[in-house]
């Protein structure tokens, strides 16, 4: 078990940290915009260079209960977002056409394997740095499945990374899905050379497609804070909330599901994630294990997940004694599996607390609550009727990137929550993909 308790002014190596704001998150950006450019400079002629960002004249708001500083963001991202809304507008929404903008498009094309939700999604602030490196507008664009404005948009007065749905020129060819020209995937150190002198070419509109979490990439690059600027362990969640707000629909959702659940982002409580079917190596073949062919070694798996991060919770009341984590006295514990039987049989321990027995020999188990009647479907497999039926993934999202700690497993799903969860308290319960290293 691995565990890293970071303390709330650890700097970049903090990982990417989440919080999607049920209320509106307005940025003041428009003041920026204001003060940021000289009206007598062509837009063509500017450059990253040559935007300072001013200070808004209130940085602290709140939003959906909490606080949100701009003045915590980094500079680069400051001039960044003003210089975006600049360009963009300049292509998009004027008659002139003689704009020399130049785009960065991270898409997922119909007919071709994105991944499942965090594949698609947290590569987006390694893609986000290359975009302001040279002088690209970052824009994000699924035409497989469902678009991502169907559950995350720009928040008003935010970076607005969404492409017009009427794109007739051929300067667009590459987010389509008849045509790959330009469409760059990353999967070798070699390739992403390739992509940084592909960005530094003339082509206008340059097509990324990654399933990697390039975000280790992204801190040994330094793309997250300008040089000698140290980073607040919640910067990459102020930078997301920059990014996405939930749409009302989801927002409805997430808001009966928290009220159902008994949950809300100003209330302590723990998240686990537990990824029971994940495919574990045995020399030439894969196991699946399941409640169903092997009970005993999920449930030790989903009782550890719950264990852990209990314990890293409690580690890190230790170690941040002024911190406002609250204390340890009946602890609720969210957890999300892709098996509705792991949440049913945590749920069904809480349930047997009051018997001795049980007390005696799970002591300090906290209350577990979940949604074992939804159905997780990996968005890119599953083809649903309705976007509604994504709802329950990009929950689980939302309540991991609030909960005060969070555990997670193998696979993608668990660690991109824990990487969001915003005070940085997070443990792996899992690790091993190999078959023999459970004694099975």
């Amino acid at each position: 078990m691995r565990i890293m308790v970071l303390g709330k002014k650890h700097a970049v190596a903090a990982t990417l940290v989440f919080a999607m704001t049920i209320k509106s998150s307005v940025w003041q950006l428009d003041r920026i915009d204001a003060n940021a450019f000289d009206s007598r400079t062509r837009h063509s002629e500017l450059t990253m260079g040559q935007v300072e960002a001013e200070e808004p004249s209130n940085p602290t708001r709140k939003s959906g209960g909490e606080e949100t500083d701009y003045a915590l963001l980094p500079r680069w991202i400051q001039r960044y977002a003003a210089w975006h809304r600049v360009k963009k507008n300049e292509f998009f929404g004027s008659a002139n056409k003689t704009s020399d903008a130049k785009f960065l498009v991270l898409v997922c094309q119909d007919g071709k394997v994105c991944g499942g939700l965090t594949d698609r999604m947290r590569s987006i602030i390694y893609w986000l740095r290359r975009a302001e490196r040279s002088n690209r507008i970052f824009l994000i664009h699924w035409t497989k499945g469902f678009s991502l404005e169907y559950f995350w948009m720009p928040p008003p007065g935010g970076l607005d990374w969404a492409l017009p749905s009427s794109l007739p020129d051929r300067l667009w060819s590459c987010v389509r899905r008849d045509d790959t020209g330009g469409l760059l995937d990353v999967h070798s150190e070699t390739r992403r050379r390739e992509i940084r002198t592909a960005l530094s070419a003339d082509r206008r509109v340059i097509c990324v497609a990654t399933q990697e979490d390039l975000n280790k990439e992204a801190i040994r690059a330094n793309f997250y804070s300008d040089r000698n600027e140290t980073a607040p362990t919640d910067t990459f969640s102020r930078i997301y909330r920059l990014l996405f707000e939930p749409t009302p629909e989801l927002r409805r959702f997430v808001l009966d599901s928290m009220e159902g659940l008994g949950l809300s982002p100003e209330s302590p409580y723990l998240a686990a994630h537990v990824r029971s079917g994940y495919p574990l190596f045995n020399v030439s073949w894969f196991v699946w294990p399941d409640m169903d062919s092997h009970p005993d070694l999920v449930k030790s798996w989903s009782e550890n997940a719950v264990r852990s991060v209990v314990a890293a919770y409690r580690q890190s009341l230790e170690s941040n004694a002024s911190s406002s984590f609250g204390d340890t006295d009946g602890l609720v514990v969210y957890v999300a599996s892709d098996a509705p039987q792991v949440v049913e049989y945590l749920k069904s321990i809480s349930d047997q607390a009051g018997n001795a027995a049980v007390a005696n020999s799970r002591e300090g188990w906290p209350l577990i609550v979940g949604m074992e009647t939804k159905d997780r479907p990996n968005i890119d497999l599953a083809k649903p009727k309705h976007p509604s039926e994504w709802y329950p993934a990009f929950l689980d999202i939302w309540i991991l990137s609030h909960a005060r700690c969070v555990s997670y497993g193998i696979g993608g799903f668990g660690r991109f929550g824990a990487n969001l969860a915003r005070t940085g308290c997070m443990v792996q319960h899992r690790s091993s993909r190999k078959w023999l290293d459970y004694g099975a």
